[in-house]
């Protein structure tokens, strides 16, 4: 079983408002206050409110328990977006950054449960790029960013380098949208977290797709918090800007540096996202220990209709791509694509030429390029067995038939999903000698040869002409995946004997 993994928590180190105090000169601008509360919070320009800080948000060990609590092995940790300090002049950024990464570092480096990212300068670039420099060295290997930077936006030029930098370094960027309360008509009723938040997120996206920053760095990984916030259901109206806005960059070229996390909070709107993204792209997420957190993370998946090794991914594999995170994860085999960001493979230069009698090897030497010996072929194909848009007609009824993927006179291939009755026939293929191979729950296969159960792994070989039908049995699950490879050729049995 993967590892759970939460993408999405926050956490302050401990001594901040310690090392605020302690650093004066250094950090001309950050003021520990007492508000009329009684509570302490940090003040700095660029706030539009000093709020006080959540007592919980320095507590590793009351982290650790609600992990426990919710079933969670792994939390990745962002500092309050309120700290992110875009406002301060560049020297005083660079201190400040260098501050919190350092202390956040020192306290949860040991605990390998809370996965910290490291924090950047970017109102400044050069000093944002000392300190991709500085936290990689540390050992951070992801960072979190705002939505825009003090006066800055994210696809501003004097930013590139950075987004470059990052790419190239392989880390990991988590995008979290700012607290804002200046606007008015979402000043109140809870609207600045509820509608505010996301709405950052949507601008900050839009500008950096529409402007190319992202197709221009496309190793990028970059996380976007609370589902995204509308992007995904906005994505055709930035195909279609681009369309008609000349200067503007195809949204789809960016597509590939995106990724979601699921604080959704309902079960449809995840099964949306993960239509749209994909279900590599979605992780799971909290926003512990924040009030409008989702109380029951894994609950939205796990009442999801989405197929079972989806939610696997969902709840930890996905994050543990994302993330390159060095804990042993077991990776879930998917039969989707490679990531994008993955280096092509090494080509070796020997090549060897099979036939149906001979066997020829070729030495090509050091010019030798795979993709121009392959130009003339077909495209690859490779798909998803769990693929939700395979939906076979066989899915909820006992009558009904698998969905054919690939075809030709001599093999065709069915994907089956049976999931709720007996299959209400006998059927005799006199064209076609069967192979069936349980992808996943079990089924019981009668023939007039006999009777077997497949359980996931397991491969049936029916003869042309033998009558077959297949029963739900104690060991099938809520929907029993198989593969049906159809062969015109009579087949011979060659593997070690059972």
């Amino acid at each position: 079983m993967t590892e759970v993994v939460d993408a999405h928590g926050h956490y302050v180190p401990r001594g901040l408002f310690d090392a605020v105090r302690d650093a004066g000169g250094a950090l001309p601008s950050l003021d520990v206050v007492r508000l009329s509360s009684g509570r302490d919070a940090l003040a700095m320009p660029g706030l539009d409110e000093v709020r006080p800080m959540p007592e919980i948000l320095n507590s590793a060990t009351t982290s650790l328990s609600w992990l426990d609590q919710q079933r969670i092995d792994l939390q990745v940790v962002g500092t309050w977006a309120d700290l992110f300090g875009y406002q301060l002049d560049a020297g005083e950024g660079s201190r400040w950054c260098r501050l919190l990464n350092d202390l956040q570092w020192e306290e949860l480096h040991g605990e390998p449960r809370l996965v910290p990212l490291a924090v950047l300068p970017l109102q400044d670039p050069a000093a944002a790029l000392r300190e991709i420099e500085a936290s990689h060295a540390t050992g951070y290997r992801a960072v979190t960013i705002g939505c825009r930077a003090g006066h800055l936006e994210l696809d501003d030029p004097s930013l590139e380098p950075v987004w470059a930098e990052l790419a190239a370094r392989g880390m990991a960027v988590v995008m979290h949208p700012s607290f804002h309360t200046t606007e008015r008509r979402t000043s109140d009723l809870g609207l600045p977290n509820t509608v505010g938040r996301p709405h950052d997120t949507d601008v900050a996206v839009a500008r950096l797709v529409l402007s190319g920053v992202l197709a221009r760095s496309p190793a990028t990984r970059l996380l976007l918090m609370h589902g995204g916030g509308s992007i995904p259901l906005l994505w055709g109206r930035l195909e279609r800007n681009h369309a008609i806005t000349p200067g503007t960059t195809d949204p789809e070229r960016s597509r590939g540096c995106l990724w979601f996390d699921s604080v959704v909070y309902r079960p449809e709107a995840l099964e949306r996202l993960v239509s749209f993204a994909g279900p590599d792209r979605v992780l799971l997420g909290s926003d512990y220990p924040f009030p409008i957190r989702d109380p029951a993370p894994r609950r939205v998946v796990d009442l999801s209709s989405l197929a079972s090794d989806v939610k696997d991914r969902i709840l930890g594999a996905n994050a543990a791509a994302f993330f390159a995170l060095t804990r042993k994860v077991p990776t879930v085999p998917d039969g989707t694509q490679p990531h994008p960001t993955q280096p092509h493979p090494t080509h070796p230069r020997r090549e060897v030429i099979t036939t149906a009698d001979r066997r020829i090897e070729v030495d090509h030497g050091p010019s030798f390029a795979l993709p121009q010996v392959v130009s003339g072929a077909e495209h690859l194909s490779v798909f998803s067995v769990h693929d939700e848009r395979i939906r076979p007609d066989n899915q909820a009824k006992a009558d009904g038939a698998p969905l054919r993927v690939l075809d030709s006179v001599a093999a065709k291939l069915d994907v089956s999903k049976r999931s709720v009755e007996d299959m209400g026939f006998w059927h005799r293929s006199t064209d076609y000698s069967e192979i069936i191979i349980c992808i996943r729950g079990a089924l019981l296969w009668e023939t007039e040869l006999g009777s077997n159960v497949l359980r996931a792994g397991d491969i049936l070989v029916i003869p042309r002409g033998v009558a077959h039908r297949s029963a739900l049995c104690e060991d099938s699950a809520e929907q029993n995946v198989l593969v049906e490879v159809k062969v015109k050729d009579d087949l011979t049995y060659v593997g070690p004997r059972p």
